[in-house]
Parts: structure tokens; sequence; C-alpha cells
């Protein structure tokens, strides 16, 4: 999407958040939504931008999400898809590695990768060898696989909880996108 918008004239910046992504993995970061808050405000502000469109796919639309909770200012219409913005019961295979922490690391290979994607797609068979290689990539950075672990241990049903019945509170235009 960031091609066609920015030759559309929109100006567009894609944040990569601390930890997930390709983003550096320090060891002594919580790896929770107020640090990546703290990150996206210091950005409009680094920035010098007063307020943006937000789109976020799955994690990201959560943070865009918390970001319109926390701050709607800085959000003029949020585009959210297939977010998690509510309460979402993990796989046993992820809920082990939140109890375990970091024991569970060697366990965060391609196996993991696959079987997560399997989670959140709605036709697993449409899962390629490129996107498992894509998602396994940060993973193997330095603090890769900690930092998903960390990422999972922060995992809070409770505040997705709160978070989606917010949604009737929003007063900008919303767009939801979820489906097959």
């Amino acid at each position: 999407m960031i091609d066609p918008l920015a030759a559309a004239g929109y100006p567009v910046w894609s944040i990569d958040l601390i930890g997930p992504g390709l983003s550096d993995k320090p060891e002594q970061v919580s790896y929770d939504l107020p640090l990546f808050l703290d990150q996206i405000n210091a950005f409009f502000i680094d920035k010098n931008i007063p307020d943006a469109t937000f789109i976020g796919n799955s994690m990201g639309g959560g943070v865009s999400l918390a970001v319109t909770l926390s701050n709607s200012k800085l959000v003029n219409s949020l585009i959210l898809i297939d977010a998690l913005g509510y309460p979402l019961s993990l796989p046993p295979f992820l809920q082990y590695s939140k109890s375990l922490g970091l024991v569970s690391q060697p366990l965060m290979g391609r196996w993991a990768i696959k079987h997560i994607l399997e989670f959140v797609m709605y036709d697993p068979a449409k899962i390629t060898e490129e996107q498992i290689d894509a998602y396994l990539y940060p993973l193997r950075m330095p603090g890769g696989d900690s930092s998903i672990i960390k990422l999972l241990q922060n995992h809070d049903n409770e505040l997705l909880k709160n978070m989606s019945k917010q949604y009737r509170s929003l007063k900008m235009p919303v767009l939801l996108i979820w489906g097959q």
C-alpha cells in the first residue's frame, strides 16, 4: 500500500517498531504497548507531524487503535486491516512460549512461524515458503527470538477487551477491513 499511496501524492511514513520487524532488538526492553506508544509519539514530535491517517495491520492495527484511544488528536482517520483489536486466545504453542518465557527461545524457528501463520490465516493452504521466510528473518536477527517472546509475554487480553469496548467512542472516520 505504501507505493500506491505515495504515487497518489500522499506523504507516507512506515514505522518499524522496536523489536518486531527489522528494527533494533535490545535485550533490556519490555516490548509492551506503552513502549510502542512512546515511540510513535516521539516520532510525530520529531517529524513535526500534527496528525495523520493511521493504517495498521495485525499487531500494527492494535497499536494504531491504542494510539487513537490514547491521543486522538494525532489521528484524523483510522484504517484497521485484520487488526489485533479484540481479545485473542493464543494457540497452545504460543501460550506455552508466553509461560515459559526465554526458555522457549530454541522453539522459535520455522515450525513456530508456520504454526502461527496457520493460526491467523483463513486458508492455511495459501501460506508460502516465502511468507514463512519473511516472518522468520527478523527472528534470526540478534535479539529477534527473545524480543518476540517478550512481546508474547506482554500479550494482555484484558487490555484488548477494554480497547474493543471503546470502538464506539471514536469520532473520526474508521474503516475496518476483516475477511477471508
